[in-house]
Formats: structure tokens, C-alpha cells, sequence
């Protein structure tokens, strides 16, 4: 039986901290340090010496207007979710909307992890003026709401190691601690960073297996089934039997994109043929297909074909059939 924790259940010990410390012979030590270092900033280090499997649940939280950036860090065992082993970390950057996830960790692996989550602001207040000098395909997932994503593994430095280790070691309490870690975590951002224009090495990545294939399939007609209220990431992950990394990457390997940008693809042709071929209106299209909002689904329509619905319709000769 697994281990089970929410990290939303993780106790505060301080109004920006919180900390789990569990050591039991029958399941093995847990130790987790989630901090907000500074608005935008926050810093959380897995610790993990396991008996049984681990698995740690993330619910569905309030999304903010801005991207999700992340630095992870692998300094010890091997991240089976995220595919990065020790010595190797990944920058991620999404507007992936699903909600919710979930990692799992296997008994007898010893884990050490550190990440860093940050937001577009607090890169932008970093970077300031220099911001468009960061690599193209970078500013763009940045630059506004989208389906795409950035992913790069890289290789962890001696220097990134020695500042990695020194926050693991710091030696500080109170404020002092807090500004200490702010400092090394920026310094780490800045050293990934300079890190962005080098050529990498590609890393090989172990092969889908048939029955990872057929759930990934899976996974797309579940997607195709429900465009108009899809299951969360998490959810989805369940039902074909996959963590939610394995879902992500195997949809990258088999479709090309990210099972966000599949989904959202597929609602836009469906979408399309909606507008031309059934001429219905605007409103009741984005009715049929989720949305909240009319102008949300206006939105997202004019990212992917060029123009509003409405505009769309008129260019191809189409007047919308009222109820």
C-alpha cells in the first residue's frame, strides 16, 4: 500500500513555510521544505528515503494570469515523473490549464530534489530590459496565453552544485535565512539561464513501451470523447493507468504536441465546423464547447485561426442561423 500525501496538507510553520518530517521503518523517511522566499519566488526541496511507494497529490488551485515557470534540480536517485536523473535538471514554461497532479516515487529509491517556481513577473523584474535577448522560442510560450511550451533538460554544473549545496547548508535563521536563499535561488536562475545559448547534447529518452502506446491512445479518444468538458491532466492520467508526466511526454512522442495543444486543436476544428458548416452563432458554439465566456472562446479562436469567429464566418460567406 502506498503512501499517501496531499501537498496541500503539508502544516505550516510559518505564514510563507511549510514542512512534513515522517520517519517510519514500515514506509521510510519523508521530508518536504515548501517556502515562498519572496512574491513570485518559492523554493521546495524533496527529500526522500522510501520503503513503499510515494504518492504525492497536487489539487486543482487558482490560476493566475501568468505562466508557470519551473527549475528542477535532480541531485540524488533518479526522477522517474519528470525523466531526469541526478546530475540533470529541466526549465519548463506552460500555460497549460489543466488542474491538479500527481507524482509518484518508488520504495527502496533515495531522492533528493530541488525546484524552483517562479513567476513571468519575477523573471521580468530580473532580466528587465535584457528580456527579448532571451532565446526566441522561450519569449514566445512567454509572451502570451498559448498551447505551446518550453522544455529543455540540462546538465547540472560544479558551480550549480556548489550553490545547490550551499542552500541545502545555510547556515542562517530567521530574515537573514529567508534573503540568503533568495539570493542563491536567483543565482541559480541566472547560472540555467546563461545555460539557454549553449548547444546541448542530446539526452536519450527510454522508448514508449506497446502498452504505454496503447494507453497514450487511450488517453486521445477519451480527449475526443469529452472536447466539450475534458478531464483534468491528473484525471486523465488515472484513467488510462499513467502519471501524469508519462502522459505528457508520451503525448509529445506520439502527436507532436502537448496534450493541451491537442486537445485545443481539436476544439478548434470542431469549433470551425461548427461556425461554416452548422452557421451557428458565436455564443452557442462556445456553449457547445465549455466555455464560460463568449469572448474567451473569441480569444482563443483568433490565436489559432488569425481572427474572431465572428470575422471568420463573414470571410468565408457564412451568416450565423439565430434559435
Amino acid at each position: 500500500m502506498p503512501l499517501l500525501i496531499s501537498a496541500d496538507d503539508v502544516p505550516l510553520i510559518s505564514p510563507t513555510t511549510r514542512e512534513l518530517s515522517l520517519d517510519n521503518p514500515e514506509c521510510g523517511r519523508v521530508y518536504r521544505w515548501d517556502s515562498n522566499l519572496c512574491e513570485g519566488l518559492n523554493l521546495l526541496v524533496d527529500d526522500y528515503q522510501l520503503v513503499e511507494d510515494l504518492v504525492v497529490e497536487y489539487s486543482a488551485s487558482d490560476r493566475s494570469a501568468e505562466p508557470e515557470l519551473e527549475l528542477s534540480f535532480c541531485l540524488l536517485g533518479m526522477n522517474r515523473n519528470e525523466g531526469i536523473r541526478a546530475g540533470q535538471n529541466f526549465l519548463s514554461i506552460s500555460w497549460d490549464v489543466f488542474d491538479g497532479s500527481m507524482m509518484r516515487w518508488k520504495g527502496g529509491d533515495r531522492i533528493l530534489k530541488f525546484d524552483l517556481h517562479f513567476s513571468l513577473t519575477f523573471l521580468q523584474r530580473l532580466v528587465e530590459e535584457d528580456f527579448g535577448l532571451l532565446p526566441i522560442d522561450l519569449v514566445q510560450v512567454l509572451q502570451e496565453p498559448s498551447d505551446r511550451e518550453f522544455w529543455q533538460m540540462g546538465k547540472t554544473t560544479p558551480e550549480m552544485q556548489t550553490t545547490l549545496r550551499q542552500i541545502l547548508d545555510c547556515p542562517y535563521q530567521g530574515v537573514t535565512r529567508k534573503m540568503y536563499l533568495e539570493a542563491k535561488a536567483i543565482e541559480l536562475i541566472a547560472m540555467r539561464l546563461a545555460t539557454l545559448g549553449e548547444p546541448l547534447k542530446p539526452i536519450p529518452q527510454a522508448p514508449l513501451k506497446s502498452d504505454e502506446i496503447d494507453r497514450i491512445y487511450w488517453a486521445r479518444d477519451i480527449l475526443l470523447e469529452q472536447l466539450s468538458d475534458p478531464p483534468s491532466l491528473l484525471e486523465l492520467a488515472r484513467q488510462v493507468g499513467l502519471n501524469d508526466y508519462k502522459l505528457k511526454s508520451g503525448f509529445r512522442s506520439c502527436f507532436g504536441t502537448t496534450v493541451l495543444g491537442y486537445l485545443q486543436a481539436e476544439r478548434m476544428k470542431l469549433a470551425r465546423s461548427l461556425l461554416i458548416d452548422s452557421a451557428m452563432r458565436v455564443k452557442d458554439v462556445a456553449e457547445v464547447l465549455g466555455y464560460c465566456k463568449a469572448s474567451q472562446f473569441s480569444d482563443v479562436f483568433k490565436r489559432h485561426f488569425g481572427s474572431t469567429p465572428k470575422v471568420y464566418q463573414q470571410q468565408c460567406g457564412v451568416v450565423s442561423l439565430a434559435r
